[in-house]
């Protein structure tokens, strides 16, 4: 699965968007494409590399996240990203209050058969729901945060989804990008 510009955004709400163009050689690294990104320490070995002007997994069956580190962002944050290619099964996401360094964050993964809504606290995954409706090419994938609701969306809207969900604990964190496969 690819994401790619201008659909894919950081939001902190009422505070940024900050956006990434993911514009350079295919096979970079996310964080030497740029050093807004860091890859979170206690990921798995996947790492997020450009392709096609866009971004991808590089391992199967491995977790790739990474955080934007170059805003600080408010409790109350979504993350949102245009699913452009599809590859085999693969997963893609949008994460929200993403840990500067530890595998914690609120993600929601997609690919054409699923889509799920996870919790991981420093590398433990809890799932909070999931749904069979799968993505579409050019559908929009995002997860927002607003205190203790954890809210998955694809093209806007919760049906499709695993609908808003009640956690509380993670509470602040960074916006940032998962893949899976």
């Amino acid at each position: 699965c690819l994401i790619t510009p201008p659909e894919w955004w950081l939001v902190s709400l009422g505070v940024l968007p900050a956006t990434d163009a993911f514009t350079d050689t295919d096979g970079v690294a996310l964080e030497t494409h740029s050093a807004n990104w860091t890859k979170n320490t206690t990921s798995p070995a996947s790492s997020i590399l450009i392709n096609t002007n866009a971004i991808r997994g590089n391992v199967a069956s491995a977790r790739g996240l990474y955080n934007w580190n170059a805003d600080t962002f408010d409790d109350a944050q979504y993350t949102q990203i245009k699913h452009v290619a599809q590859a085999d099964s693969n997963f893609i996401g949008a994460a929200v209050r993403v840990a500067a360094s530890a595998h914690t964050n609120y993600e929601h993964i997609c690919d054409d058969t699923a889509n799920y809504l996870f919790k991981r606290v420093t590398g433990t995954e809890t799932q909070l729901g999931g749904n069979s409706a799968g993505d579409a090419l050019n559908d929009v994938i995002r997860v927002g945060a607003d205190g203790s609701s954890i809210t998955p969306k694809l093209n806007g809207n919760t049906t499709g989804t695993p609908g808003t969900q009640t956690d509380t604990a993670i509470a602040s964190g960074r916006g940032g990008v998962v893949t899976y496969g």
